[in-house]
């Protein structure tokens, strides 16, 4: 098996089972174990690929998830690293086609948002922007259903803490690090992820000649945008679909291991009853891709 095919079926195998053990992806992949602990070790060494827990946004009273389109008229690389510094940046993504960055930023309120656009547009840099905010997401790799509320102590917030640094951290280390037993941990983790209030991805770097191509996809549609953008989900090499208001109807993320297959999945968005245009963003450099967000564990 060559050792991209395999590293994107470990992957896909990841999301289903982020703490899988080795033993399990080789059983999984029919693949020798030493092969899969090899691979494993590239993608998490070489910073490929992180899993990770996230907090649930509303959680943490995140209630504002908005995407900024960005045309530079000065290096868009330092613009995107700016942008990648704030704290209320969880993706940021230097872009060829409609724009030279794309964010997304997540806040408290709307106040706060226009407050950081405002910054945003007084930078030197700053040609232009857009800003589509979320409604509803209908897929994603990193985000959540509804949450159900339970009550969060103090090691619950340490093992979510050490969860945002490393998803597939032991059970015994779990243990030395909060004073519990194993089994403990266990029953906590297990707690908090049924409860929604965190759940544990896969997060992949973004660009660069090491991982399948990455293009965004803002639409315009007609009719019922959230049936239509549901049907758009559905289909292969979609990973992530938002509706939106403001710039766009609707958002895509298409993944592709080469130029072809993202062409394919494009006619196939081209062809969707309720579509009328969209505009398309090549990711060139992932700046950043960080759902952890810190005030949960910081609160510690």
């Amino acid at each position: 098996m060559h050792s991209d095919t395999l590293d994107e079926d470990i992957v896909e195998a990841l999301r289903e089972q982020p703490r899988a053990s080795v033993i399990t992806l080789a059983k999984e992949l029919h693949a020798p174990r030493a092969v899969v602990a090899q691979r494993l070790n590239h993608l998490f060494s070489e910073e490929l690929v992180r899993v990770v827990a996230t907090v649930h946004p509303k959680f943490l009273s995140l209630d504002v998830i908005a995407h900024v389109s960005i045309s530079t008229c000065g290096p868009a690389e330092e613009l995107a690293d700016w942008i990648a510094d704030w704290n209320t940046c969880v993706l940021a993504s230097t872009t060829a086609g409609g724009c030279s960055v794309v964010a997304e930023l997540r806040m408290n309120t709307y106040a706060q948002l226009q407050r950081t656009l405002d910054s945003l547009r007084n930078h030197e840099a700053v040609l232009q922007l857009s800003t589509a905010v979320y409604v509803e997401l209908v897929k994603a790799h990193v985000e959540h259903e509804e949450f159900t509320h339970i009550g969060i102590d103090s090691t619950d917030r340490r093992i979510i803490a050490a969860l945002e640094e490393n998803g597939r951290i032991g059970w015994k280390a779990l243990a030395e690090l909060t004073g519990k037993s194993p089994s403990a941990v266990r029953s906590r983790v297990h707690r908090i992820l049924e409860s929604r209030i965190a759940r544990i991805i896969v997060v992949e770097s973004r660009g660069g000649g090491s991982t399948p191509a990455s293009v965004g996809v803002g639409l315009t549609l007609s009719g019922d945008s959230a049936e239509v953008t549901s049907r758009l989900g559905d289909i292969d090499g979609v990973e992530f679909a938002v509706t939106c208001i403001g710039q766009f109807d609707a958002i895509l993320t298409v993944r592709g291991a080469h130029p072809a297959a993202i062409d394919r999945c494009l006619d196939r968005i081209r062809a969707e009853p309720g579509v009328r245009s969209f505009v398309t963003w090549f990711h060139l450099r992932s700046v950043k891709v960080d759902y952890v967000r810190g005030p949960l564990a910081a609160s510690a």
